[in-house]
């Protein structure tokens, strides 16, 4: 009997499209929720026969790629998929510790990459694929502590069986993980330190289509108009963000009418830092949005309530403003990202 819970999924960049790597250079801790696999998609052509009950005329159309993978945020994976959901990745620093900063290639896409996926007996590799979403989040609250990303993949290269990996990555240590209080006193919301925060959560759409061709499995991926956007849980201790969403001033005076001139904006950093920078070499996940237009999430409210409980806001916004557009920056302690060999 086949045993689901034997699994495990690794990944490694390719050089270009249409040329797979021919080993994983990054294992990825996975949990529930985590699949990617090819549906053939079966089509049939109503034609008409000597009969009332026809068969028709059906074939298989193609066999597109899909999948999430739910993955633990680790130091030495999260630089390569920075890139595979933003684009560009720029690593600096002449020793431990070095940090790679992820930010959106506004003027290309994403890039292709191998996928290599393990269920028990079961080997399969699965070439030019790329994250279409990606939502990374923590929150204060149980296992939501732990940093997680979520993939969103398609691909277009038809999936091999294979034996056995012959080279398998190498999985990083199960104690290099961040958690939801590694960031104390580092949340910023509308550059003001907040405190009274209990969720964060990012997402991003890069949109892709995939381009018919020749072959079945489409031409390639292309990116279409995307967005990212962040929401955040916050514990309402005052008037100033309501009275400035809804009036247009943190002391607004008497007699002033709701505002309808301008989508409020605002800003959001934060940073989860496992290991401070000194005396140690630091290890760290952070990111940065100078500028957010809130026009998703809800908008403030003061409600009455008789049991006094106190009042929550998920706060969200669209990223917005000049290029970088966002910074998500990791620290740890290698210099590079891997391509598959």
């Amino acid at each position: 009997m086949i045993n689901p819970s034997i699994f495990d999924f690794q990944i490694a960049l390719q050089a270009e499209q249409g040329t797979g790597a021919d080993a994983p250079s990054h294992y990825l801790y996975c949990l529930s929720g985590s699949d990617v696999k090819a549906d053939p998609e079966v089509v049939t052509v109503p034609i008409g026969e000597a009969s009332r009950v026809s068969d028709g005329i059906s074939f298989i159309a193609g066999a597109p790629v899909a999948g999430n993978l739910v993955i633990v945020a680790q130091d030495d994976m999260l630089p390569l998929v920075q890139l595979l959901c933003l684009g560009d990745l720029d690593t600096s620093g002449s020793g431990d510790p070095y940090a790679h900063a992820g930010t959106i290639n506004q003027t290309g896409g994403v890039p292709y990459f191998t996928l290599f996926k393990h269920v028990d007996d079961l080997y399969e590799k699965f070439i030019d694929c790329k994250v279409n979403t990606f939502r990374f989040e923590t929150s204060a609250e149980g296992e939501g502590q732990l940093l997680k990303v979520t993939l969103g993949i398609v691909g277009i290269g038809l999936p091999t069986y294979e034996e056995e990996w012959a080279s398998p990555a190498t999985a990083e240590d199960k104690d290099k993980i961040f958690l939801w209080h590694y960031g104390a006193n580092s949340w910023s919301v509308d550059n003001t330190a907040v405190a009274g925060i209990s969720e964060f959560i990012l997402e991003g759409n890069n949109n892709l289509a995939t381009v018919p061709g020749e072959d079945k499995t489409g031409y390639a991926l292309a990116e279409q108009k995307g967005d990212i956007t962040c929401s955040t849980r916050l514990v309402v201790e005052d008037l100033e963000r309501y009275l400035t969403y809804m009036y247009g001033s943190s002391s607004p005076s008497a007699s002033t009418e709701m505002t309808l001139d301008s989508i409020p904006t605002g800003q959001f950093s934060c940073k989860l830092e496992r290991v401070a920078a000194s005396p140690g070499a630091e290890r760290s996940f952070a990111v940065s949005i100078p500028e957010l237009t809130y026009a998703v999430g809800e908008p403030p409210a003061i409600t009455p309530d008789p049991s006094g409980a106190p009042i929550y806001q998920t706060l969200g916004g669209l990223v917005t403003g000049d290029d970088p557009k966002i910074t998500i920056t990791t620290k740890n302690g290698t210099d590079t990202y891997e391509l598959g060999s």
